[in-house]
C-alpha cells in the first residue's frame, strides 16, 4: 500500500498568492478587453457617420448647384462659405424661396432605414446618428475655368456656435517628409483655442488670410502638434502644398473628417461650362 504523505496537507502562501494573481489578471484582461471592444465599435460607428455625413454633404452641395455661375458667384479663386452648421450659403443673400429644401437635414441624409428593419421594436445598440452631433461646412476652390475643388468637413460636438471659427496667421509653411510642416504663435492661438485643435483633427490651410483671395486652400489632418516657447509646431497631413511660406489656418473646431471632389463648374440647370 502507497503512503499518503502527510507534511503535504494543503496549499503554500506562495501557491495561493500566485494563483489568485492569475485569475485576477484574467478577470481584467477580460473586463478590459469588453471596455476596448465597445470603445473600437463606437469609433467605428463615428467613423462611418462622419463618413455618411461627408459623402450627403458633397452630393448636397452638387445637387443642388451651389457650384452654379449665378448663385455661387465664382469670379474668383475661392467663394468663402460661412461656417453654418449643416449647411453652406455663398457670399450674395438669398431669398427665403431660394433657401427653401436646401438645409442639410441631418435625420433624412445620415440615417438609412432599411427596408424591413423596424426601429422602433429593434433600435440599434449604438444610435448616434440623431443626437445632434454632427454637423458640416463646406469649402470650394476654383482649380480651373471648368472645374472646382468640393470639400465638405464634418464635425463632432463643435464648441464653436453659428458662424464662429477659429483661425490663426502660420508661417514658415513647408513640405516636411511628404507632409506639411507649419509654425504658429502662442499668442494667436490660446489655450481655449488648442483644446478645441487636437491630433487627428482637420484643419482648413490657405496661403491668404483673407480666403476669397487665396489661390490655395486645402484641409490638412494634424498628425503631430508641440509647443516650444511661444511657438506651435504642426506637422499636418494632405495634398502637397505649393502656396509659399505663410497663410492662415480656419476651423471650426471638431473637424473629424474632410471629404473632397473635383467637379465640374455648373450653370443654372445643372449643365457644366
Amino acid at each position: 500500500m502507497q503512503r499518503i504523505n502527510s507534511r503535504r496537507g494543503g496549499f503554500t502562501l506562495l501557491e495561493v498568492l500566485v494563483s489568485t494573481s492569475v485569475i485576477m489578471i484574467g478577470i481584467f484582461g477580460i473586463a478590459g478587453a469588453i471596455a476596448l471592444s465597445e470603445q473600437l465599435v463606437l469609433n467605428s460607428f463615428r467613423a462611418d457617420m462622419a463618413a455618411n455625413c461627408g459623402r450627403a454633404a458633397l452630393e448636397t452641395m452638387v445637387t443642388q448647384n451651389w457650384m452654379d455661375q449665378v448663385r455661387g458667384k465664382n469670379n474668383g479663386d475661392i467663394v468663402y462659405y460661412n461656417w453654418m452648421p449643416g449647411q453652406i450659403r455663398g457670399r450674395e443673400n438669398r431669398t427665403a424661396d431660394d433657401m427653401n429644401g436646401e438645409d442639410f437635414n441631418c435625420s433624412d441624409h445620415i440615417r438609412q432605414n432599411n427596408s424591413g428593419v423596424d426601429l422602433e421594436s429593434n433600435p440599434p445598440q449604438y444610435d448616434i446618428s440623431l443626437n445632434g452631433d454632427y454637423t458640416w461646412v463646406g469649402t470650394i476652390r476654383r482649380i480651373s475655368t471648368n472645374y472646382c475643388e468640393v470639400s465638405a468637413a464634418v464635425t463632432c460636438r463643435r464648441s464653436t456656435k453659428g458662424t464662429e471659427y477659429i483661425s490663426a496667421s502660420v508661417s514658415n509653411i513647408r513640405d516636411d517628409f511628404g507632409n506639411v510642416y507649419i509654425q504658429a504663435s502662442a499668442s494667436s492661438l490660446t489655450d481655449e483655442y488648442l483644446e478645441d485643435i487636437r491630433t487627428g483633427e482637420f484643419v482648413y490651410l490657405t496661403n491668404s488670410s483673407n480666403s476669397s483671395s487665396a489661390s490655395q486652400a486645402h484641409w490638412y489632418q494634424i498628425s503631430s502638434m508641440y509647443t516650444d516657447g511661444g511657438t506651435i509646431h504642426m506637422t499636418l497631413r494632405g495634398p502637397q502644398w505649393i502656396g509659399g511660406g505663410s497663410g492662415q489656418i480656419f476651423t471650426p473646431g471638431g473637424v473629424i473628417g474632410a471629404y473632397t471632389q473635383i467637379v465640374p463648374m455648373q450653370l443654372r440647370g445643372g449643365e457644366s461650362e
